[in-house]
């Protein structure tokens, strides 16, 4: 009986050429699996996945660069976005930290502090005295 590891040619799955199975890269010894792009197609894909990674496209299309903004009113809205993305993100992790202390003291969700509560102003209060970020 003829298994599929013992046919001399094999096809690529990227440039579909029969090519011998020294011209595939092994992924798995104990099975002998091979990689179903040839050696020479794996290379050019890691090669432009590495680039496209390097240059960062995905990245700087998703989102605008602050300093590269040249209208002073889109900056200065920018800068505020941020800053009150910064500022919802601080107070999350304040109730949570607040909330796993309180229940770590052993406190049922229901007699957590009033500050731990979601949507507590004290958090909020405590935020808007720090100088850090005022919105």
């Amino acid at each position: 009986m003829e298994t599929h590891n013992e046919h001399p040619l094999r096809r690529c799955g990227c440039c579909h050429r029969l090519l011998p199975r020294e011209e595939f890269s092994v992924t798995n010894r104990v099975k002998g699996w091979l990689d179903s792009y040839c050696k020479e197609c794996r290379r050019a894909s890691r090669t432009l996945r590495y680039m496209n990674r390097s240059l960062g496209t995905r990245a700087a299309a998703a989102r605008p660069l602050i300093t590269n903004e040249a209208d002073p009113e889109r900056r200065m809205a920018l800068i505020r976005h941020a800053c009150l993305v910064v500022r919802e993100s601080v107070l999350r992790k304040r109730r949570r930290l607040a909330q796993e202390e309180a229940l770590a003291d052993g406190c049922t969700p229901d007699a957590l502090p009033p500050g731990a509560r979601a949507g507590s102003i004290q958090f909020e209060n405590q935020l808007k005295d720090t100088d850090l970020w005022h919105g």
